[in-house]
Order: structure tokens, then C-alpha cells, then sequence
């Protein structure tokens, strides 16, 4: 049994409503890694998750960190460097 690492994106995209195909295909790949190998998360990819989740539930049209993927809409949030971007 193999270990594969499961990034932010795959678990923000297995719950985001707003792209079937996106969800679909993340429900998938985490089905497949779950039945026949051993997922693993580090502690920046669950905290990844709870900051989407967050700024989510909060309603906030962007979150600003230098440490997710910049350009990416996750559930309806912007996420944005503001190191390399203007805003």
C-alpha cells in the first residue's frame, strides 16, 4: 500500500458545489486514495482548509496569503498574493 499526499485543492474542490466536473473528479481521487492507499495530510493542508472554509463562511470575496495557489477560486473565494499582485 502506497502513501499519497492529498493538497488543499483537492479537499476544497470535493466540496465545492460550483464546478460538478471539479467535484466529481476530487470525490474520485480521494475514493481511490482512501480504498487502496494511505492518504496523507500535513498540518499546511488541513490549516489551507480551515482558511477557505473560513473565509468562506464569512463571506469574504478574497483571502490574501503568499502561501496558496494565487488565481484560484475556491468555493467562491478569490485567493490572492498581494506580495506579487495588486489589489
Amino acid at each position: 500500500m502506497s502513501k499519497i499526499f492529498i493538497d488543499t485543492n483537492i479537499l476544497v474542490y470535493s466540496l465545492d458545489t460550483s464546478d460538478a466536473a471539479k467535484l466529481a473528479k476530487a470525490r474520485d481521487v480521494l475514493r481511490k486514495v482512501i480504498d487502496k492507499h494511505q492518504p496523507v495530510l500535513s498540518t499546511q493542508v488541513i490549516n489551507e482548509f480551515f482558511v477557505i472554509a473560513a473565509a468562506e463562511k464569512a463571506n469574504c470575496e478574497f483571502v490574501f496569503s503568499e502561501d496558496l495557489n494565487a488565481g484560484q477560486n475556491y468555493r467562491g473565494v478569490l485567493l490572492l498574493n498581494p506580495l506579487i499582485a495588486d489589489f
